[in-house]
């Protein structure tokens, strides 16, 4: 019994600690951007990270859908499986993402 009470206690200190490290990863970069931001423009920099965290996230999630979009309308022994994996419309959402974001904290 005492065993089942650790594990729900180490589970949810990894949530809180899950937690945490994703609202520093957010706020952070913004913070330094605030503060850096007017000693000089280089200070946009601090977007790259924040850039690069929800590129791959937003790619790791449309990938998996697309796939799975493409499964059920192509089939397994089709040439066009291997060359249609649904990476090319996710990068490009992926990108295209970045770049209205971008866009948005320019003005």
């Amino acid at each position: 019994m005492l065993r089942i009470h650790i594990r729900i206690i180490d589970q949810m200190a990894k949530n809180v600690l899950n937690v945490c490290l994703a609202t520093a990863s957010l706020f952070l970069p913004l913070y330094l951007w605030r503060t850096a931001y007017p000693a000089n423009d280089w200070a946009a920099l601090v977007f790259l990270p924040l850039s690069a965290m929800l590129f791959f996230g937003h790619l790791s999630f449309s990938a998996a859908i697309y796939r799975a979009w493409l499964h059920t309308a192509i089939r397994a022994e089709s040439p066009l499986a291997s060359i249609l994996t649904g990476k090319i419309k996710a990068i490009s959402g992926a990108i295209i993402l970045i770049l209205i974001l971008r866009l948005n904290y320019e003005h």
